[in-house]
């Protein structure tokens, strides 16, 4: 089957997969407080039709394929999917993108699905602060998940970190430290222009 490619001759071999829109935090610079409408679960792909369509692109020379929502891990199965989908695709680079709450719940699954990849949203390592930009999540359950794989070699942790202006910019080497004692490479995420959430005054 022919390669996926792009204009300039380049071959494709990553692609995303969001899972769900859904997400258990309200964080202030990703969506408003009462959320958003999300899509009706007709709307959202069958673990099945997921796994067809990674058979097509795996043909087509794709090799990683990263998880995304929403939030992947509040989708009802998607860990036991991790699983079957690892024994689908024995040779495929898994990624999960996941803002940690319910990693501890979910251990042996992704444990199991050998996950090469995992990256971890923490914009803050202050729990008032934690409290304040999530508005529902505890931090907590977010450093106990990550703990849970720092002494691991696999999968590689990444975190996370959105940048804004007067509130974390500050914590930046406090962030650095936290990774380099968790094994985790830290990651920097500008502050994107979505609407309703977005601010210039936090926009570094």
């Amino acid at each position: 089957m022919e390669r996926i490619t792009d204009r300039f001759g380049r071959t494709l071999n990553y692609v995303r997969i969001s899972v769900t829109d859904r997400c258990n935090f309200r964080c202030r610079y990703c969506m408003p407080l009462e959320g958003i409408p999300w899509n009706p679960h007709e709307k959202i792909m069958k673990y099945e039709d997921i796994i067809f369509l990674i058979e097509v692109l795996v043909e087509m020379g794709v090799k990683k394929v990263r998880f995304t929502g929403g939030e992947p891990l509040v989708r009802k199965g998607f860990s036991s999917f991790l699983v079957d989908l690892r024994n689908h695709f024995p040779e495929l680079i898994l990624a999960l993108t996941t803002n940690g709450s319910s990693l501890s719940a979910h251990k042996e699954n992704l444990l199991a699905s050998n996950l090469d990849s995992l990256n971890i949203s923490l914009d803050t390592l202050d729990q008032a602060k934690f409290s304040y930009i999530t508005r529902t999540g505890t931090l907590e359950d977010v450093l106990q998940g990550i703990s849970l794989f720092s002494d691991m070699e696999r999968p590689e942790l990444k975190i996370n970190t959105v940048l804004l202006k007067g509130f974390n910019d500050e914590e930046i080497t406090e962030l650095i430290k936290f990774c380099h004692s968790n094994r985790a490479i830290l990651r920097l995420i500008e502050f994107m222009p979505l609407d309703e959430v977005w601010s210039e005054q936090s926009f570094i």
